[in-house]
């Protein structure tokens, strides 16, 4: 007689086979919470992912799409096309997709945008650092220089000005503009830990 499966367990091993974990990881895990020998729980698994292939694929598809940064609604019209659903259904389970993989599909991107971001980083510090030289050269001229440096100061002021501005922007951006990255790795780094 066949062990009656729970319910979450199904829907859990659909959202793995989903986002392509390990199939040992997964059969592993069936056999925990099903009490189930591992024979029996491979198969529950692969019986799942034959019945399930299509929607599999079609959500793997979707998060290759998303981690290629490519137009949400260029994946929504392409799941419409592929699928029987209407425009909303497609687009809530884009972003279905999008919300439970985020961590994923930041990190699949973060080899485009952590370069990016070091390098718009180190040269917001380049320039922060230049400017407060600047400055720094002016009042710790000696008597005899000082009125030459108070006069490159008076015709450059404004440009070490902006571009101390545009130096502490780009630091702040970048950390910004990164900190979902961050804790994407940080969360990762922590988990297999």
């Amino acid at each position: 007689m066949a062990a009656k499966i729970p319910r979450e367990v199904t829907e859990k091993v659909l959202e793995d086979l989903t986002n392509a974990r390990n199939m040992d990881d997964i059969v592993a895990e069936v056999c925990e919470a099903a009490d189930l020998d591992w024979k029996r729980a491979e198969s529950f698994v692969t019986r799942l992912f034959v019945e399930n292939k299509g929607r599999i694929a079609l959500s793997q598809k979707i998060l290759e799409d998303l981690a290629g940064a490519r137009n949400m609604d260029d994946i929504v019209r392409e799941v419409c096309e592929k699928t029987d659903l209407d425009w909303r259904r497609a687009e809530l389970l884009v972003n279905r997709l999008s919300a439970e993989n985020n961590d994923r599909i930041i990190l699949s991107q973060s080899p485009v945008l952590v370069p990016l971001a070091l390098f718009t980083f180190v040269s917001g510090v380049i320039l922060v650092f230049y400017d407060v030289y600047q400055f720094y050269q002016v009042y710790s001229a000696d008597s005899q220089t000082f009125l030459f440096e108070l006069l490159f100061l008076g015709m450059n002021g404004s440009w070490i000005f902006w571009s101390f501005l545009l130096g502490v922007a780009m630091i702040l951006g970048s950390l910004k503009g990164m900190e979902s990255v961050w804790a994407a790795i940080l969360e990762r780094w922590g988990r297999d830990s």
